[in-house]
C-alpha cells in the first residue's frame, strides 16, 4: 500500500493566498464606503433639520391636493390645459359671466376656447354655472362697474353658449348668488380664481388642485354642486 503523501504546510495553497489579496483590495472600496454613508447619512439628517418647515409645508400642500399656484388666471388656465384636454367625460365651468373666456377674443383664454370647442365635439359634456342677471349688479359697485353691466355680459354669454356653442340648455345654470370664485372643473382637477372684493378676479392668484383632497371635495360640494 503507498504511503499517504506528506502535506507541505510551509506553502499556503494558491487560493488562499488569492484571498487574502483579494481582501487586501477590497478594503479600502469598504473603508470609502463606511465613511461614505456616515457623510450621507449626516447630510441628509442636517437637510431635513434646516428645511423641516418647508417640508411639512410641501405634505400638508400634498394632503390638501395642491398642484400649483399662480400669480393670475391668464398663467393658471395655460397650466390647466393638460387637465381638460385629458378629460373623457365632463368638464364644469362656473364664474360671474364668463365674459373672458366667451366674449374677448383676444384674451388670454384662446387656447382654453378652442380646446374646451374640441372636447365638446368629442362628445365630452360641457356645463356651465352663471350668476343670475337678476342680481349680478350685486357686483357692480364692488367692481367699480356700472349698473346692469354684468347682467347684459350674462346675457351675452348666454346667447353664445346657445346660439354659438350649442349647449344644451339644461347644461346651463344661473345661481341666485354672487359668486365668490371662477373655476373649472374636471374628474382629476379644479382650477380656482377666488374673487377679491372691490376688484375683478382676473387679475387675482389662482390655485389648480387635484384629487385626492380635501380642496377638492370641499369646493366640489360647496361651489360647483350649488
Amino acid at each position: 500500500m503507498k504511503p499517504p503523501t506528506s502535506l507541505d504546510i510551509s506553502n499556503p495553497a494558491p487560493q488562499a493566498e488569492t484571498s487574502v489579496k483579494k481582501i487586501e483590495l477590497q478594503r479600502p472600496a469598504q473603508e470609502f464606503k463606511q465613511e461614505a454613508t456616515k457623510i450621507i447619512d449626516t447630510a441628509v439628517t442636517d437637510i431635513a433639520d434646516r428645511y423641516r418647515d418647508e417640508i411639512e409645508f410641501l405634505k400638508s400642500a400634498k394632503s390638501a391636493g395642491i398642484h400649483g399656484v399662480y400669480i393670475s388666471r391668464a398663467e393658471a388656465v395655460e397650466k390647466f390645459l393638460p387637465f381638460i384636454e385629458d378629460e373623457k367625460h365632463e368638464i364644469l365651468l362656473l364664474g360671474s359671466s364668463l365674459r373672458g373666456l366667451l366674449q374677448e377674443f383676444d384674451s388670454e383664454y384662446e387656447h382654453a376656447r378652442q380646446l374646451l370647442k374640441r372636447k365638446k365635439d368629442e362628445g365630452v359634456r360641457l356645463r356651465f354655472l352663471l350668476t343670475h342677471p337678476l342680481i349680478a349688479d350685486l357686483r357692480a359697485k364692488q367692481e367699480n362697474r356700472e349698473f346692469k353691466d354684468i347682467g347684459k355680459e350674462i346675457l351675452k354669454s348666454l346667447a353664445t353658449l346657445l346660439n354659438e356653442w350649442k349647449i344644451e340648455p339644461e347644461h346651463l345654470k344661473l345661481y341666485l348668488g354672487t359668486p365668490t370664485c371662477f373655476g373649472i372643473k374636471t374628474a382629476k382637477a379644479m382650477l380656482l380664481n377666488t374673487y377679491p372684493y372691490m376688484k375683478e378676479a382676473f387679475a387675482s392668484p389662482c390655485l389648480i388642485i387635484k384629487k385626492p383632497g380635501y380642496f377638492y371635495e370641499h369646493f366640489l360640494s360647496s361651489h360647483f354642486k350649488a
